[in-house]
């Protein structure tokens, strides 16, 4: 993608087949605004006769065209652990809250469950921040040793 952009940049023209995928993304990415628009504060929307669609699920993994923008230049081994790291972080503290509803009285959950999220939070943060220096300190270590 960079080496890409510079061509572009320094009046190189664009690849062959260009346009037709821009302007497919460009009508997807302008879709998908207008459809959260349709979506709305409703509980449910209707898709046909016979049934509706619960907004809240729909609202919760409906995609982001600034999200997309963004990740373009990511490469895929970056992104893809980012999103493993995500989902091991969202299991555990779904794990650790489950753990905790089964052991305390139903009512009391409202108290402890908003800390103990932003706790386990701040906890992947640190852990992830671990994992990216301990990457750089190793890969440091790796060029060091091909050092010659």
């Amino acid at each position: 993608v960079w080496l890409d952009m510079a061509r572009l940049v320094n009046g190189h023209p664009l690849p062959a087949h260009v346009w037709p995928f821009a302007a497919a993304f460009a009508g997807v990415f302008a879709a998908l605004p207008l459809g959260a628009l349709w979506l709305g504060d409703n509980p449910t929307v209707r898709v046909g006769p016979w049934w509706s669609l619960r907004t809240a699920v729909l609202r919760r993994w409906w995609p982001s065209g600034i999200a997309f923008a963004m990740g373009i230049y990511n490469t895929p081994n970056f992104t893809l652990m980012r999103a493993l790291g995500a989902i091991v972080a969202a299991a555990a503290s779904e794990l650790a809250v489950r753990g905790r509803a089964a052991s305390s009285r139903p009512d009391d959950r409202a108290l402890w469950e908003p800390p103990l999220r932003r706790k386990l939070g701040i906890l992947a943060i640190i852990a992830a921040s671990g994992f990216v220096l301990g990457e750089g300190t190793f890969s440091f270590f790796i060029l060091l040793s091909q050092v010659k």
